[in-house]
């Protein structure tokens, strides 16, 4: 669903909500005016008791409703996000994984440059293809944990990019065209 038809779809659901609500609370208004005079005029008969019992139920009643109401229009506003609070909490996991990025090169400035230079190899070969075009399962060797350390950090790198592609979507559009003009720069070069 996009973005404009998600938001025409909430708004007929509020208004739907709120016209439902509107007709609770008169009618719950409508009983109580009912129930007050007919208390205040016959209390001391049995049978006018149970019509007041009856009718402060039925108030009882509308006010549940209109409680069930309002519990349905907060979980109908929680499944959305509004676009502040959506970029907030995307900008927060921007955060957390440049913190990851920040670590894992921490870590990754201690190994041998000639390991990391393996291990980089190693995790950014294509998978290679059997002749009916599926993968093939890599041969198992011992976990290398510079290999696992840079297969992290590409991921990351490449959810950071998409979250910043969202977030700021100028400043992702900028670097790409920088890189496309360095690469033609390159290959006129050459």
């Amino acid at each position: 669903m996009k973005k404009a038809q998600r938001k025409a779809h909430v708004r007929a659901v509020k208004a739907q909500q709120k016209a439902a609500r509107k007709a609770a609370r008169e009618q719950a208004a409508e009983q109580l005016e009912g129930a007050i005079p007919a208390a205040a005029k016959q209390t001391q008969e049995a049978p006018v008791q149970d019509e007041i019992f009856d009718r402060q139920a039925q108030c009882v009643s509308s006010t549940f409703t209109l409680a069930k109401l309002e519990v349905s229009d907060a979980k109908i506003e929680a499944m959305f996000l509004s676009d502040d609070r959506a970029r907030e909490i995307l900008s927060q996991a921007a955060e957390t994984i440049q913190q990851v990025i920040d670590m894992a090169s921490r870590a990754l400035r201690r190994v041998d440059p000639d390991v990391l230079a393996e291990a980089i190899q190693v995790a950014e070969e294509p998978p290679t293809r059997d002749e009916l075009g599926k993968v093939t399962q890599r041969p198992r060797r011992g976990t290398n944990p510079v290999i696992t350390l840079v297969q992290v950090l590409m991921r990351a790198k490449n959810l950071l990019m998409r979250i910043l592609a969202i977030t700021n979507p100028v400043l992702v559009g900028e670097a790409k065209a920088k890189a496309k003009a360095a690469a033609k720069a390159y290959a006129a070069a050459a």
